[in-house]
């Protein structure tokens, strides 16, 4: 019992937050149940279709979080604290710039769509666009010093109390529609900011300088390179709907776009404890081969995790869109087909092998074929015979190539000899 109540005390923090993000996928899969049973597949579609160049904006901090992610990890193993606060500053200052130039953006899209006869649901999506363009880069920031600082018991606190003004917010669609779930979208954001803005476990002290702000960039931008890819892979059946099918069949597809945002939950949360010490060890014992177990602990639980949830939802889609969502039922042969792509999420938890031992440049090179294999494909394929199946074919097919490799390289990896600072 002792023994139990040692292991307990000693990763509190990291079990709390574990389950609030294994809670969030249940409650994304609940929430947009919700929302979908109020919204017409056209509607639910603009506001995807409006949403879906976010990804497409992730690279403006040209690698500064990433860097803050794995040098702050880095450098408070090593104890130097003032290093530390050179680097929270420095991706603070980079926050704020980012948050300044995504008002830009998010206003030119707004002035878009008000201008050009677009429909009242296209300004109040530009309107969520733009709180997403300014809140996120900030939110990003104070999360990074969380994750990377292993503060994971406030951290699971604030998941729990976000999760639970989402799903409350995600019953406003029963009584006024798309706007309700715009509203409820947009309160996630908010409170995503407000909660870590006020317990942020490292304050910016100062302007970051140049030469922090450099170094940052340097260490993150190559893991950058490898995330803004790997996202816009994630979201390229979504684009390819949008831009050949139209907003109607985007709609359709939400079945498989909820349930894969839900299912990408349970590696991204897994790789946010084991990140930041897979870097502490990596920093203090030098050697690759001391983060081979950090590949088994990340591919077994991911496994163990996403192959029962896979298999449940595969026999039980069909009969509760049919149930619930009668509307999407031609989106659920999609989204059976999504369930294989959700299962190669298992190399996500390996990968950060990759990123702590900076040898990227192999899966930047797969990455980088295949997001041009998919706009080859683009702008080759017929919608006279295209439909929302057989992108969502391709996209396992990309997915698959993906993962096999990962998993090879990171393996590889884990028998080398070597450190890079």
């Amino acid at each position: 019992m002792s023994k139990v109540k040692t292991f307990h005390k000693k990763y509190k923090g990291e079990i709390l937050y574990t389950f609030s993000n294994y809670s969030t996928p249940v409650i994304t899969i609940i929430t947009n149940t919700i929302s979908a049973a109020y919204l017409n597949p056209k509607e639910l579609g603009t506001i995807q279709t409006v949403m879906i160049i976010l990804p497409y904006f992730a690279f403006m901090h040209f690698g500064v979080f990433n860097g803050l992610n794995r040098n702050l990890a880095l450098y408070k193993a090593q104890g130097n604290h003032e290093k530390v606060q050179m680097m929270v500053n420095a991706s603070y200052t980079v926050a704020i710039i980012n948050a300044l130039i995504g008002s830009v953006i998010g206003i030119s899209y707004l002035i878009y769509y008000l201008f050009f006869h677009y429909s009242t649901i296209h300004v109040f999506a530009s309107l969520l666009l733009l709180l997403n363009l300014i809140l996120n880069p900030i939110s990003t920031h104070f999360d990074t010093t969380y994750r990377s600082g292993q503060n994971f018991n406030t951290l699971g606190k604030i998941t729990f109390l976000e999760n639970f003004i989402y799903a409350g917010a995600n019953l406003l669609p029963i009584w006024i529609g798309y706007i309700g779930k715009i509203i409820a979208n947009a309160l996630k954001v908010i409170s995503r900011y407000i909660f870590r803005y006020i317990t942020q476990p490292y304050k910016m002290t100062a302007i970051g300088k140049k030469e922090n702000i450099i170094e940052l960039s340097k260490v993150g931008f190559p893991l950058l390179i490898g995330g803004y890819l790997w996202g816009i892979i994630v979201i390229s059946d979504q684009t390819m709907i949008a831009t050949l099918l139209g907003e109607e069949s985007l709609g359709l597809y939400s079945l498989s776009v909820f349930m894969m945002t839900g299912m990408m939950v349970i590696p991204t949360s897994m790789n946010t404890l084991l990140y930041p010490k897979a870097s502490a060890q990596y920093g203090v014992n030098k050697n690759n081969k001391t983060l081979r177990p950090f590949f088994w602990k990340a591919l077994g639980i991911n496994s163990l995790v996403l192959i029962p949830i896979c298999l449940l939802i595969y026999f039980t889609i069909e009969p509760l869109t049919s149930y619930f969502l009668p509307n999407y039922l031609h989106g659920v042969s999609a989204a059976k087909i999504n369930l294989l792509t959700c299962l190669t999420f298992v190399s996500n938890g390996p990968s950060i092998i990759i990123g702590v031992v900076r040898e990227n440049t192999p899966l930047l090179i797969v990455y980088g074929i295949s997001l041009l294999t998919i706009w080859i494909m683009m702008y080759t394929l017929s919608n006279n015979d295209l439909n929302i199946e057989k992108i969502a074919w391709y996209r396992f097919y990309i997915s698959a190539a993906i993962s096999i490799f990962t998993l090879c390289y990171a393996y590889y990896l884990t028998s080398k000899n070597k450190f890079k600072e």
